[in-house]
This record gives C-alpha cells, sequence and structure tokens, in this order.
C-alpha cells in the first residue's frame, strides 16, 4: 500500500486512476449473455409464473437480504430443495432454470439449452467435490463445508447466469476496496480543508517548503461477515501534524506507526492513533499521538452536516506534544546555517560592492540611504 506523500507545492491537473479508468472501461465493456434461438430458449407458463413471483417476493420480504444477494439466496433455496428429493442432482439444471423463470428473476425465454448444459455441469462438480469433502467428516466440519461448497456453487451460478453485472459488481467492489484500503486519510492541509481524491491518480499531495500543519484521520475498511455484504469502517478522530522544516524539492510520507492488525485492534487504536512523518531515507522525522476521544460511528460521519473542524478548538480533545527526531533538529540546524551563510555572504557582496564602487557611485548611493531613512 503506498502511503500518502507530500512535495513541494506545484500546479497539477486531475489524472483518473488506473482503478477509476478500468472501473470505466467496465462498465462500457461489459458483454451481455447471449439470448438463445426461438428452439432452444426455455419458456414457462405465465400463470404458474404470477404465483411463483408472489411466493419469492413474500419470502424476500420475511428473510432480508441484500439486494445484490437475492438471487444468489433464490438460487440456493432452490437447489437445497432439489438435492433433498434428488441427492445425485442429476437432471437438476433445468428444474432451477426453470424455477427462476417462474419467480422472473430472468425474462422468459433469456436462458436457454446451452445454458443448461453449463449448470449441470457445475452441479455434477458440486456432487462430486461434497462426496470427497463431506461425507465422513465430523458433524461441524461437516456443516461449515457443505455450506462453503453451496456458497461456491451458488456464485458460480449466478456469475454465469448474468455474466455482465457480476463483471460490474466484481470490479466495483474492487474499486471500492482500492478505495477504502488505504489507512491515512489526509483531510487538510495549514486549516484548509483537503477535497476528497476519490478518482485521483495517486494520494500524493504538494505543499510549501517549511514548517505546516498536516491534518490527518486513521481510517480503515473491515468486512465483517463476508457473503452478507456487512462491514465496518473504523475512522479516528483528526489529528494535527506539525511538520519540522520541510526542504524545498523533497518528499515526505505518513504512515502508521504500531498499525493494528485485526478489528477489534483498529477500534481501540482508532481512540489514539500514532502518525510518523518519514523523508525520502525512510527516516523518522516526528511522531504524532492522537487525543483521545470516543470513535463517532460511521453513519454519525456520513449523515453530520456539521463541517470538518480542522482545529479542533470547539472540542475539548487536547493531543499529546510532537516528539521531534534527531533528524528533524538537524535538518532544522542545516536549514539555519545555510540562512546565516547566506546572509553573511550578502553582506560580504555588499562590502565588495563598496570597495569597488567610485567616488560617484558612493555619493549616489548615500544619498539613496538618505532618502530611505526619511
Amino acid at each position: 500500500m503506498a502511503d500518502p506523500q507530500v512535495t513541494k507545492k506545484d500546479d497539477q491537473k486531475i489524472v483518473l486512476s488506473q482503478y477509476t479508468q478500468a472501473l470505466l472501461d467496465t462498465f462500457k465493456n461489459a458483454k451481455k449473455s447471449v439470448r438463445p434461438d426461438d428452439i432452444s430458449a426455455l419458456s414457462v407458463s405465465q400463470t404458474v409464473s404470477f404465483f411463483a413471483l408472489v411466493y419469492e417476493r413474500v419470502r424476500n420480504a420475511v428473510e432480508y437480504r441484500e439486494d445484490h444477494l437475492i438471487l444468489r439466496a433464490a438460487i440456493e433455496r432452490i437447489l437445497r430443495r432439489r438435492f433433498s428429493l434428488n441427492p445425485d442432482g442429476h437432471g437438476e439444471a433445468e428444474n432451477l432454470l426453470r424455477e427462476l423463470l417462474w419467480a422472473r428473476y430472468f425474462d422468459n425465454g433469456v436462458l436457454g439449452a446451452e445454458d443448461n448444459v453449463i449448470i449441470q455441469n457445475l452441479i455434477n462438480k458440486y456432487i462430486l467435490l461434497r462426496r470427497q469433502l463431506v461425507i465422513g467428516r465430523d458433524n461441524e466440519l461437516r456443516i461449515f463445508l457443505d455450506q462453503f461448497l453451496m456458497d461456491l456453487l451458488t456464485c458460480e451460478v449466478e456469475e454465469t447466469l448474468k455474466p455482465q453485472s457480476a463483471t460490474v459488481q466484481s470490479n466495483l467492489s474492487f474499486f471500492i476496496y482500492q478505495v477504502l484500503r488505504n489507512k491515512i486519510k489526509i483531510e487538510g492541509l495549514n486549516g484548509q480543508e483537503v477535497k476528497s481524491r476519490l478518482f485521483s491518480s495517486d494520494n500524493k499531495y504538494n505543499i510549501d517548503a517549511g514548517e505546516n500543519i498536516i491534518s490527518v484521520r486513521y481510517t480503515q475498511f473491515f468486512e465483517e461477515h463476508p457473503g452478507i455484504g456487512s462491514h465496518d469502517i473504523v475512522r479516528s478522530g483528526i489529528v494535527n501534524i506539525k511538520t519540522p522544516i520541510l526542504q524545498d524539492q523533497q518528499s515526505y510520507r505518513l504512515a502508521l506507526i504500531n498499525p493494528p492488525q485485526n478489528h477489534d485492534d483498529a477500534k481501540a487504536y482508532a481512540k489514539q492513533p500514532i502518525f510518523g512523518l518519514y523523508n525520502a531515507k525512510n527516516q523518522l522525522l516526528v511522531e504524532q499521538k492522537g487525543g483521545k476521544t470516543q470513535n463517532a460511528g460511521i453513519l454519525q460521519n456520513l449523515f453530520s452536516d456539521a463541517p470538518t473542524d480542522l482545529t479542533q478548538k470547539a472540542t475539548t480533545v487536547v493531543q499529546p506534544a510532537p516528539v521531534y527526531t534527531s533528524q528533524a533538529v538537524v535538518a532544522k540546524a542545516g536549514i539555519e546555517k545555510q540562512k546565516d551563510l547566506t546572509s553573511s555572504g550578502n553582506a560580504q557582496q555588499l562590502i565588495n560592492s563598496w570597495k569597488n564602487a567610485s567616488k560617484s557611485e558612493r555619493q549616489a548611493f548615500m544619498a539613496w540611504l538618505a532618502e530611505q531613512a526619511q
């Protein structure tokens, strides 16, 4: 994971990130499944379809699922019922497709004989794996493996029947993960709020040389219960980092110090995160702890109308003083020495110019000094 970086301020145009470009390409190029010909297409009675549709609507209302999981849940229900009647799974692909058509998960005539063959092959593969992996295991492991294999089967069936939707959702999930995986979010620079870079090509920021105040936040995405769409986003309060004197044309990076490794640790870490600023040689310059806070929930952050407070003056939270390393002190001393040398050099240059000046040039200079004193 690339860490947020800061460099000397310079104008840049926004370039779409590779993930954003890939997502847009997916939307444009995702291919729909080929509609079968009239001879091989499957069709069902519309009367039976009406009652099946009512049943599925009631069932989905009772068993709440995320919208993108409704079809997968229906496939699993149908397959489990069919396997209870026919454990070998022979010929169950057509029964599955017809029930999906009855419940109007697909339009009449959209599915055909080719889909039947592909789905039956998937079912046969599942039955074979189940026999080899599940049978003979202890009860707890058998239940786990059976559910795991069923999840794989239902996912593959859905992706086969709806390739366009599967491709778009897969790439969208990947895009969201790439956006949320960065654990440090820069909220502001020198008291000015930084606009979100959701579609930016990188996470580099340009700032002026010298001392700066960088407002950051720790944030991390966790999937709590894979398969049912449950997740959590852990967020800390804003931490203001006062940098040492940053040099012109140099790069620096921010990183977490002792970052958490799991969800529970992350929730505790968010109450007082620790940030470090490093130079291009990966030497720590300053360490800044956040003030101990009660972490606000993600819903409160999303629906709050209050502007982002980059100064934290509105709160009673007081963050510990920054800890500067010897590298930051050495860099500051070097800059101060350079200033002294520059000042001394300028003075010597004036002395040399006075010595080399003619009498008329010296008189003109003295007259100019007298005017400045008035």
